[in-house]
């Protein structure tokens, strides 16, 4: 990823915490945490002049100071008022994540109103996943295992968050909406293995959660299916 500011916008402390938290982003962003020790960052400043905001590149403070001629090329820039180097000081954090590709992430001073983040909403039945799912919207799945039960109906699952954004699924015959994830993790002993997770939402708002490890051997070991239900256990919200 690429940290792109303008001059003098982070100190040293901000610099950490920015590479630190914008990682964290990028490996929730793609469900894969090992991404956090393979992810590199750059950071990057650019110079007074060297950006611009609203169409407009910055002029150098310096480009009609002395020795520089008196010339009509010469940009005479007046000094901002008080309240508006108030509002260049702001910093924006734009990020665009692309999970088969590379993620670029740009900071920069801008004046004027922040944008508006759109506000997720809770989508609470089957038929309101069906219809963010059909719409195109970016639907998100967050599932707390610990409120779920197994086969038996009453042992709890384990007490892990986790969640996705629905990139690809499949709603045959309106009967079900079924997706998957797979990532590449880390076995008990630290041997690198593949997670496979099928997830199945019914009409009837349960949500079922069937988890499969495959070794670097090829063996496969699958946990019992968990089921949930839409509000307890699995939360969708879509943008």
């Amino acid at each position: 990823m690429q940290v792109l500011t303008n001059a003098g916008a982070l100190d040293r402390d901000k610099q950490i915490a920015v590479v630190r938290e914008l990682t964290d982003i990028v490996a929730a962003s793609a469900g894969d945490p090992s991404l956090v020790d393979r992810t590199w960052g750059q950071l990057t400043e650019a110079p007074d002049g060297g950006w611009g905001s609203t169409g407009t590149p910055t002029p150098a403070r310096n480009s009609c100071s002395p020795p520089a001629p008196r010339s009509p090329n010469c940009l005479r820039v007046p000094r901002p008022r008080p309240d508006e180097e108030k509002d260049m000081s702001r910093t924006r954090i734009l990020v665009v994540a692309a999970l088969a590709g590379a993620v670029v992430i740009g900071v920069g001073s801008a004046a004027g109103a922040e944008s508006q983040p759109v506000e997720a909403a809770a989508l609470t039945s089957f038929p309101a996943v069906v219809n963010a799912l059909t719409q195109g919207k970016d639907v998100e799945l967050t599932t707390m295992l610990g409120q779920c039960s197994a086969p038996d109906g009453h042992t709890a699952g384990p007490e892990v968050v986790s969640g996705l954004h629905i990139q690809a699924f499949q709603i045959p015959r309106n009967e079900f909406i079924a997706f998957s994830d797979t990532h590449v993790t880390l076995d008990p002993r630290n041997a690198e293995s593949t997670e496979f997770i099928r997830y199945r939402v019914t009409p009837e708002g349960t949500v079922t959660v069937a988890v499969t490890m495959l070794d670097a051997g090829g063996h496969a070991q699958s946990s019992p299916v968990l089921t949930c239900e839409i509000g307890r256990g699995a939360e969708f919200h879509s943008r």
